[in-house]
C-alpha cells in the first residue's frame, strides 16, 4: 500500500504552494500508475519548521502504520512537505529506513538505505529548513517595514468592518470603515471612564443604563479598548515610540486627549493593584502554590476578603481566589498556641541544637579525612613532576592533570564542608525564650509591626483548599478551610496530635474547640474564647 501524506502550512504565503486537494490529487494519479492501494494522510494548516513531529497527527499515523508493516511506499509532492526541520526530517528519514520502504517524491523516488539517495534526501531537508527561516525572516522583515510606515498588524479592533480590498500591484491592502454605533459606545466608554475614574465603576454604569458592550470578561474587553491607541487614527512606530497616522484606520473616534486621560486611569490602576501594600496583616504574605501569586486584601460582593490576581500563563487550577479575612484569627491563634506551647518548642530546640552539634562533628571529622588525602596527592604531584623533568617524553603529563584535578576536588569539598559548619547556626534552649518575647512583642504591636513579623518568621502557602503556615521556630500548622458558607476552620500543628476547630466570632474573638486523640474536650491551658489583635470590622 502507498501512503499518500499531504500537509499545507498555516497562513501560506507561498505562491508555489498546493493545497490539500492538488497534493491528494497528484498522489492518488501516482498510486494509480504504480497500481497500488493507497490511503492518505493529511495535515492541513500545520507547520514543518518545527521538530515537534507530535503536533502532527496523520504524520504521527503513518509512522505507526509503516512501524506496522501497513505501508510499503511512501509519496509525497515535495520533501519539505515532511519536514522543513532537520532534525524532524532525520527522524522521519530513521523510521522509513528501518522499514525498508520506498520513498517518493513526484515521479522520483529515494532509497535511504542508499549512500548517494540518503545524502541527497539529507540536502533536501537542509534546503527546506534554509528555505523556511527565510519566509520566517522576510515575513517579519515586512511586518517591521509596515508597522513603521503607520500600518498596524493584527486584529480588527471593535469598531471598525472591513468593507473591501485594495488592490496595489501584488500587495492587497484591506479598507476598514467605522462602525457608527460601536464607535458611539467607545466614546462613551471612555468619557464615563475619565467621569468614574475606574473600570469597574464604568462596567456598572453603562450596564444600569444598557449601554455596556455584551462581552465575556468585560474588564478585559475594557482595558483592550482604552488602550487601543487606533481609535485616535495613529499607531505607534517601533523604532523609536513616536505617534505616526495609522493606514488602517486613518479617521479618529477619540481625541488624544480623552486617550490620553484614559490611559492615565487605567495604567494608575493597574500599578496600584500589582504594587498595593495596604494596612490589612496578611495582605502580600499569602501566596498560592499554583500561580505563585500573593494574596492581597479587597472587597468581593461587598465583603472584605484577601484575593489574588489572575495569571493567564500560569491559571490557577483548584486554589480558591478569595479568602475570608476571618484568616487573620486563625494565623494569629497559630502564634498564640506556640506561646503556649513553649515547652514543646524548648524540646524542638534542644533536639535540634544536638543533631546540629553531631552533623558539625561529622563535617570536622570528615574534613581531617579529607586533609590527609590531600597531602597524599600533593606528594605524588610532587613526585610526577620530578618524573616529568627527568623523563620529558615518558607518558606521565597524563597522571599528572589526574592527579591535580583530584587535588583541587579535595580543596573543594573540604571548603564546602568548612562553609556548611559555620553557617549551619547552632541554637540553644534559650531560643525558646526569644521566640515566647517575640510573640509577645507581636500582641502588642501595630498592624503594620505585626505583618514585618509574619514576613521575617513565617511563611504562608495556599495548596489544595488548604493554608500551610511553616514558622522560623519549626513549628508548622494545617488550616483546612471551611466549606462554602461554613465559618468553622479545622487546624493541625506537626508539634500536637490534638486538632483545633475554629469559630471566628464577633469584636475579633474566636471560639476554640479542641478535639484530642480520645475525644472532644478543652484544653486547660486555653480558654473557650480568645481575644485576638483584629479589628471588628474585619471579623
Amino acid at each position: 500500500m502507498i501512503a499518500i501524506y499531504c500537509r499545507t502550512s498555516p497562513n501560506s504565503r507561498d505562491e508555489e504552494e498546493k493545497t490539500i486537494g492538488q497534493q491528494k490529487d497528484e498522489g492518488i494519479k501516482f498510486a494509480t500508475k504504480q497500481g497500488d492501494g493507497y490511503e492518505v494522510y493529511a495535515d492541513e494548516d500545520l507547520t514543518g519548521f518545527s521538530d515537534d513531529i507530535n503536533k502532527r497527527p496523520d504524520l504521527i499515523r503513518m509512522l505507526a502504520d509503516i512501524k506496522r508493516g501497513k505501508i510499503a511506499s511512501v509519496w509525497v509532492w515535495k520533501m519539505s512537505r515532511l519536514a522543513r526541520n532537520m532534525e524532524a526530517s532525520q527522524a522521519i528519514y530513521s523510521v522509513i529506513r528501518k522499514a525498508r520502504i520506498r520513498l517518493f517524491e513526484g515521479d522520483k523516488e529515494y532509497a535511504l538505505d542508499n549512500p548517494k539517495d540518503k545524502a541527497f534526501a539529507d540536502i533536501m531537508a537542509v534546503f527546506s529548513e534554509l528555505d523556511r527561516s527565510i519566509i520566517i525572516e522576510n515575513t517579519q522583515r515586512g511586518v517591521r517595514t509596515a508597522r513603521e510606515k503607520g500600518v498596524k498588524i493584527g486584529t480588527v479592533p471593535y469598531g471598525y468592518r472591513k468593507i473591501g480590498v485594495k488592490e496595489d500591484g501584488r500587495k492587497k491592502n484591506a479598507i476598514y470603515s467605522i462602525e457608527p454605533k460601536e464607535a458611539a459606545k467607545i466614546r462613551l466608554i471612555f468619557d464615563t471612564v475619565i467621569f468614574k475614574g475606574s473600570i469597574s465603576a464604568t462596567i456598572r454604569e453603562l450596564e444600569q443604563t444598557n449601554d455596556s458592550i455584551k462581552m465575556y470578561n468585560l474588564q478585559t474587553w475594557y482595558k483592550r479598548i482604552l488602550t487601543r491607541i487606533e481609535y485616535t487614527g495613529k499607531t505607534i512606530k517601533p523604532s523609536d515610540g513616536t505617534l505616526t497616522p495609522c493606514l488602517n484606520f486613518p479617521v479618529e473616534i477619540v481625541p488624544l486627549d480623552t486617550f490620553n486621560d484614559a490611559n492615565k486611569i487605567v495604567f494608575s490602576n493597574i500599578n496600584r493593584m500589582k504594587n498595593r501594600e495596604d494596612s490589612k496583616l496578611l495582605t502580600g504574605i499569602i501566596r498560592c502554590s499554583v500561580c505563585g501569586n500573593k494574596y492581597y486584601h479587597a472587597k468581593h460582593s461587598g465583603k472584605s476578603t484577601y484575593h489574588h490576581l489572575y495569571n493567564k500563563e500560569n491559571p490557577c487550577k483548584g486554589n480558591p481566589c478569595y479568602l475570608n479575612i476571618n484568616l487573620e484569627q486563625v494565623v494569629s491563634f497559630t502564634l498564640i498556641m506556640t506561646d503556649h506551647s513553649l515547652d514543646v518548642v524548648k524540646e524542638h530546640f534542644a533536639k535540634q541544637s544536638d543533631y546540629k552539634e553531631s552533623k558539625k562533628r561529622e563535617l570536622e571529622i570528615i574534613n581531617k579525612g579529607l586533609e590527609r588525602d590531600l597531602e597524599q596527592v600533593e606528594r605524588k604531584i610532587a613526585n610526577l613532576i620530578n618524573l616529568i623533568e627527568d623523563d620529558p617524553d615518558a607518558d606521565f603529563k597524563k597522571r599528572l592533570k589526574d592527579r591535580q584535578e583530584e587535588r583541587e576536588n579535595i580543596k573543594r569539598s573540604i571548603q564546602a564542608n568548612k562553609v556548611a559548619v559555620l553557617g549551619d547556626t547552632i541554637v540553644d534552649e534559650g531560643s525558646a525564650a526569644l521566640v515566647s518575647e517575640m510573640i509577645n512583642k507581636y500582641h502588642n504591636a501595630t498592624v503594620e509591626q505585626q505583618k514585618l513579623i509574619l514576613a521575617n518568621h513565617a511563611s504562608i502557602e495556599v495548596t489544595d483548599g488548604k493554608v500551610f503556615v511553616s514558622y522560623s521556630w519549626g513549628m508548622d500548622w494545617i488550616i483546612t478551610l471551611p466549606p462554602r458558607k461554613k465559618y468553622t476552620y479545622s487546624v493541625d500543628c506537626n508539634f500536637s496530635s490534638n486538632r483545633y476547630l475554629i469559630t471566628p466570632e464577633s469584636e475579633g474573638s474566636i471560639s476554640v474547640k479542641i478535639i484530642t486523640p480520645f475525644g472532644e474536650d478543652y484544653d486547660e491551658g486555653l480558654s473557650a474564647s480568645m481575644s485576638l489583635s483584629t479589628s471588628p470590622e474585619d471579623s
